[in-house]
């Protein structure tokens, strides 16, 4: 009795603890998921979630190196659950860095009838229109919205002219989505020449179009 008492009390395997306690941690973002997905913008209730896991999961493997010198068995336990949680924490924003991107490529689709307004005026005219106000309503009826609630509007902008006469890009009709710290941008460019703005951020390719990260 005593004997299947003990033995239906033992603990889960080391592998399937860390296996449930990553899965955890990547449910927890499981609504910054959905947020992201549907336009919605960043959490920072996610954000402060993901530092702290960061944060408890360094310590727990650092606290699992000294316990190594007096419980080898126990120190490496506690290591490799620490190093699961910091897995976790970069699986979530993974996650939902691709459902941020997802919901930016269906931004792009929406988007295709604005674009071809746009190089139809400019095709006929000789010249890219001043603004979008412009295209309403011989080149389109109605300036679409983006469909995500964080970022709903396009804006749009001409190039800055060289000293050679050029005027690169000609245009851009972009999605502002920063968030206080960093001046973030979804933006189309006819020349598609995203690599020149490399030395200001990050750039990610969507489409035709280009997520720019700028510190």
């Amino acid at each position: 009795m005593n004997s299947a008492t003990q033995q239906g009390r033992r603990s889960w395997p080391s592998w399937l603890q860390g296996a449930a306690l990553l899965l955890v941690v990547v449910a927890l973002g499981s609504p910054e998921y959905l947020s992201q997905w549907q336009g919605r913008g960043g959490s920072v209730t996610f954000d402060s979630i993901v530092t702290v896991t960061w944060l408890a999961g360094a310590v727990a493997a650092l606290s699992g190196v000294v316990v190594l010198v007096f419980l080898p068995r126990r120190g490496l336990q506690v290591v490799g659950l620490g190093l699961v949680v910091v897995l976790g924490g970069f699986t979530a924003v993974g996650l939902a860095k691709l459902a941020r991107m997802r919901a930016f490529a269906d931004c792009a689709e929406r988007a295709v009838p604005l674009v071809a307004a746009i190089e139809g005026f400019e095709a006929q005219h000789g010249r890219p229109p001043r603004d979008l106000e412009e295209l309403v309503p011989r080149w389109i009826v109605a300036i679409p919205r983006t469909g995500m609630p964080a970022y709903p509007l396009f804006t749009y902008a001409l190039g800055k002219r060289l000293a050679n006469g050029e005027t690169v890009p000609r245009w851009e009709l972009r999605v502002s989505c920063g968030d206080g710290l960093r001046r973030d941008r979804f933006c189309y460019q006819p020349e598609q020449q995203y690599a020149n703005d490399r030395h200001r951020g990050s750039v990610t390719s969507v489409g035709g179009w280009a997520y720019i990260v700028e510190y």
